[in-house]
């Protein structure tokens, strides 16, 4: 539409302002889905980590899975 619009004409600016719109929200939808696909795979992860699951670091600090599970 915004190519067989003539240029300099109100109509033009609001399409091309509509475009800009556009082209904004679906950046923001793709942004919120990369997040929740994230969330969904962390959580994914989570649930394969056996709750009673812990280690020891060098510095003697003890790290569990709920370690894991306050950060979110």
């Amino acid at each position: 539409i915004l190519q067989y619009t003539k240029e300099r004409t109100e109509e033009h600016k609001d399409l091309c302002k509509a475009l800009c719109l556009i082209k904004d929200m679906i950046a923001t939808v793709d942004l919120k889905v990369n997040e929740y696909e994230k969330n969904q795979k962390w959580l994914e992860i989570l649930n394969k980590i056996e709750n009673k699951t812990y280690t020891k670091l060098k510095n003697g600090h003890v790290f569990r899975k709920q370690a894991l599970m306050s950060e979110e």
